[in-house]
């Protein structure tokens, strides 16, 4: 029996799942196609951008160090704000230098970009799967919008 999927997003291949690969064991079914899933993602030209850039960056220390202490600064900020703490100019300043400082180099810039794509991509499929489960959260959670 084949199961139909709605078509893949983009950036992944369009894959035909098969309840008979499970051979009579439905249950694992999400199990298998998680799996699935996990594949097309690392094969994917996002997920290989993204491991090739990373690579190219840790090979220039001080680049390297850079791009970790814009990452430490850009979590912070993002912590911050997420507990509602206000983020002070200095702040948003330093990282929009280093943002800048990153930029120069082509290195980074290429990791920054294929960073972004491969978190949209999968921010993408989680949305898929927490729209298709919304329904599974606990009380209370769906009336907060979490």
């Amino acid at each position: 029996m084949q199961l139909r999927l709605p078509p893949a997003p983009r950036g992944l291949p369009q894959a035909k799942f098969s309840l008979e690969k499970i051979k009579g064991r439905e249950n694992l079914l999400a199990i298998e196609l998680a799996h699935q899933l996990a594949r097309a993602l690392q094969e994917s030209e996002e997920y290989r951008r993204f491991i090739a850039a990373k690579d190219k960056v840790r090979t220039d220390e001080k680049n390297y160090k850079m791009v970790k202490n814009f990452q430490l600064k850009q979590w912070e900020i993002q912590q911050a704000q997420l507990l509602q703490h206000e983020v002070g100019f200095d702040k948003q300043q330093e990282l929009e230098s280093l943002y800048s400082l990153l930029s120069i180099n082509p290195n980074s810039r290429v990791y920054l970009q294929a960073e972004f794509e491969i978190s949209r991509l999968i921010n993408d499929v989680q949305k898929i799967i927490g729209e298709a489960v919304k329904d599974a959260l606990p009380l209370g959670f769906e009336e907060n919008g979490v």
